[in-house]
């Protein structure tokens, strides 16, 4: 077959999981989901990928049902553990990653993911394609041939060595080709996949014999001129167990397949779906490999410039749904020259003080914010103090750049582009890069370069709150600090946060009386601490009391990993039934509602244009 030009990567995908799995220490994204395996994986196949540059990759999975070996032989991997479940969840992640990035994914009831990839490699071998095979099993040596490479991946302390198997590459290694391989295989057997091969003949004894007499068969046939003698006494015992044993390691090369070689095309790996993964999964070593194709994100906020005080008000409907704000404080040669407020990704009002709209009048609006409650989340607050008398003690005000220093203080800058990228997987142009060295007056305050830069500095310290906070509360210590858990007698479903509130302002005030550094880290654990045990106290009292045997949590609270842990852990303990939402649908009670509609949508239920809503409906009422 003449030469096309493409080469096919060929995967095995449970294979290559998990040798990343246990390659790389355990990692968990903001949602609490494992994702070491997921990384290994990709930064294994990426480094391939690199090194071959194929036209065609396709990965292969096993399907979790009996195949022809085990038919066979029903003790076939029988004695395998079983998946630890940090495992078991990466595996259908691993199958959403590769979809996102257009990576064909080949599975086959009845048949392993060896004999997928052993049917594709000889269909892809006939039709003229190079042929590499990325397995972590060395039962895939034989498909080896000097047309079909197959490339052994080993991953220890995060550094991933290969080693490389043409047909001449395993006879040097083993002194059999690939073919006679499976014969090897047949009489030392294979721990790993259960295959009980001849008692006491081991690889050594195993390759000397089929170097002589070419396979099983033929040292059946010339049975009396084994040696040593107990591998000829053994092999005539074992002889219909060494046949079995031969046939369960050979892999098929004729699986029937639904499945054409041009599906497995690879192109378009990087786009907006794989992007948006990447960042969910907080792999953001993997980011960069979009900056030629994406230098901005899909994050871009719309802008409203406010001039009169008359609009206060519907920003505070905003604030008030939200129930927290990132703000910005724009000014220059000591003139404060207006205020950004980010209700939410999309919507930013610039509180123009250039002109019509009075500094104090803005400057009080966000006190207000801030008394009814609101948390106020900025970038830089000791630039705003000047303009905006927060104190450290306000619980409900947050710096961003302080927590993102406190997480990794080794960084260089904290900007908002720097936290974007970090936290929130987003490539933002800089501030540098949108307004160079124009000067912020009254003349520039309103022109579209300076107001974006505004609005990725409102945007971003919002965005970033959960994320950055969350992991800030697990670099503390969250038994540091005592703070109190709410109780109220004689209505044990009942609670209240402001007592903790108090302590935790009492707490900061007493160290400023005596002159003592706050450890930021421990407080925010500490403060966690309380709240959750608090949230997951109540929650289980209530459904043991009840006699539920299902919790749900859900809202913007569902996205904090410490609850989602412990409520899980309680509810585990005591029979109860555990549900939670991805935190990705908990930031926005849109993205709530959507998902869902989702699930209404996939059960079938339709509803005509009469639809309306219910205000007061009640739980379980449709």
């Amino acid at each position: 077959m003449p030469d096309t030009g493409k080469k096919i990567l060929i995967i095995d995908g449970h294979s290559i999981l998990n040798r990343a799995f246990y390659g790389l220490p355990d990692l968990t994204n903001y949602e609490g989901l494992h994702t070491n395996a997921v990384l290994g994986f990709l930064n294994i196949i990426f480094k391939i990928i690199d090194e071959e540059n194929p036209t065609n990759v396709c990965v292969a999975f096993d399907v979790k049902q009996p195949t022809f070996r085990h038919l066979m032989y029903k003790e076939y991997k029988g004695t395998r553990k079983p998946m630890p479940d940090e495992l078991r969840e990466q595996v259908p992640l691993i199958k959403e990653v590769l979809t996102a990035m257009n990576v064909t994914i080949v599975e086959k009831g009845g048949y392993e993911a060896d004999d997928i990839i052993g049917t594709l490699s000889r269909v892809a071998d006939s039709a003229g394609y190079k042929v590499v095979i990325v397995s972590g099993d060395r039962d895939l040596l034989q498909l080896a041939t000097d047309n079909i490479l197959v490339r052994i991946p080993k991953t220890k302390a995060g550094g991933t060595t290969i080693e490389n198997y043409y047909a001449d590459d395993v006879k040097d290694l083993y002194g059999v080709t690939p073919v006679q391989f499976i014969d090897m295989k047949g009489l030392m057997g294979d721990t790993s996949d259960n295959i009980p091969g001849v008692p006491g003949i081991g690889e050594k004894t195993a390759s000397k014999i089929i170097q002589q007499w070419g396979s099983v068969a033929g040292a059946l046939e010339h049975i009396d001129e084994i040696k040593p003698p107990k591998a000829q006494k053994n092999l005539a015992e074992f002889s219909e167990q060494a046949i079995m044993s031969r046939e369960l390691a050979a892999i098929k090369l004729d699986c029937e397949l639904d499945f054409k070689l041009e599906d497995t095309t690879y192109e378009n790996a990087f786009n907006d779906n794989s992007y948006n993964i990447f960042k969910r999964l907080e792999f953001k070593s993997l980011l960069k490999k979009f900056d030629n194709q994406q230098t901005v994100s899909e994050l871009k906020p719309d802008i409203t410039v406010v001039n009169s005080t008359a609009d206060f008000a519907h920003i505070e409907d905003a604030a008030k749904k939200s129930g927290a704000v990132g703000v910005y404080v724009a000014h220059s040669d000591d003139m404060m020259l207006g205020i950004a407020v980010a209700c939410d990704s999309k919507d930013v009002y610039v509180i123009n003080c250039s002109s019509g709209i009075d500094p104090d009048e803005a400057v009080k609006f966000i006190y207000d914010l801030k008394n009814a409650g609101i948390i106020i989340c900025m970038e830089d607050l000791k630039s705003a103090l000047k303009y905006v008398d927060f104190h450290e003690c306000d619980t409900n005000v947050l710096d961003i750049g302080v927590a993102a220093y406190l997480l990794n203080p080794m960084e260089d800058s904290y900007d908002y582009d720097d936290v974007a990228k970090e936290y929130l997987g987003n490539i933002l142009p800089s501030e540098k890069e949108l307004i160079g060295k124009d000067e912020l007056n009254i003349f520039t305050f309103i022109s579209d370069n300076f107001l974006e830069v505004f609005s990725y500095k409102a945007v971003v310290p919002l965005l970033a709150k959960d994320i950055v906070m969350d992991k800030l509360a697990k670099e503390g210590n969250k038994k540091a600090i005592a703070f109190p858990r709410a109780k109220i007698t004689d209505a044990p479903d009942d609670f209240s946060f402001s007592g903790l509130k108090s302590a935790v302002l009492n707490y900061l005030n007493q160290c400023q009386m005596k002159g003592e550094e706050v450890n930021r880290a421990d407080v925010a654990a500490s403060f966690q601490q309380s709240v959750t045990d608090v949230l997951t106290e109540h929650t289980v009292g209530a459904a043991k009391r009840l006699g539920i045997n299902k919790v749900a949590i859900a809202g913007g609270v569902a996205s904090n990993s410490s609850l989602r842990a412990q409520m899980e852990e309680a509810c585990r303990k005591n029979g109860i039934e555990f549900y939670h939402p991805s935190p990705i649908f908990c930031t926005d009670n849109a993205a709530m509602i959507g998902v869902a509609g989702y699930y209404e949508y996939i059960k079938g239920i339709r509803d005509g244009w009469d639809l309306n809503a219910k205000p007061n409906l009640k739980i379980g009422e449709r």
